[in-house]
């Protein structure tokens, strides 16, 4: 057993005694997590400061290094929603990059702060679809906009994976996700 799970025993079984029950302890930490997924729309974005070894002759952003960004923001995202990738992995879950597009509006230069705001386009249960909007964090310009396409497979077969049967909670997570992020853009 790890020391996060003896840990996480630990404090369970100390809240017992306090007169707190495992299952209120369980049923406040999905509330909590509910709560900061129903405030994916209060995500600020992921902001990032371009390094100097990213730029080029002409001191602007090489242009690989934006599928790296979106791979950052991607994370930070996940992480927000309380589903990092770490997380992922563990439960035998690997997300593959289907596809990616990139579209350059402005170039993006070593001194400008940019802030990469991270939406899901599609969900499926099977597949993901995330699109991307870089934006001056000065200025507010929209610099940049991309997508990237995924799948689900299991981590030791390969295999495409259906979230809703193979891990519902996480399934939930992007769904909800998903839909909240739909209701806003029709509004």
């Amino acid at each position: 057993m790890n020391e996060k799970k003896i840990s996480s025993i630990r404090h369970s079984i100390l809240f017992s005694f306090e007169g707190f029950s495992l299952a209120s302890l369980i049923t406040k930490t999905y509330t909590k997590r509910k709560q900061q997924r129903s405030d994916c729309m209060n995500y600020t974005g992921y902001l990032r400061q371009p390094h100097y070894y990213e730029t080029d002759q002409m001191g602007i952003i090489h242009h690989s290094n934006y599928i790296r960004w979106f791979e950052e923001a991607r994370v930070d995202w996940l992480t927000f929603l309380d589903v990092p990738y770490y997380k992922i992995e563990e439960a035998g879950i690997i997300i593959p990059v289907l596809a990616v597009t990139c579209d350059y509006k402005e170039m993006i230069r070593y001194e400008d702060q940019v802030r990469i705001e991270v939406t899901i386009d599609h969900y499926t249960g099977t597949r993901l679809e995330f699109s991307y909007h870089i934006y001056n964090q000065t200025t507010e310009n929209l610099l940049t906009t991309g997508t990237s396409k995924h799948c689900f497979l299991d981590k030791e077969t390969n295999r495409l994976l259906q979230l809703r049967r193979s891990h519902p909670e996480i399934h939930r997570i992007f769904s909800e996700t998903f839909e909240r992020q739909k209701e806003t853009t029709n509004d």
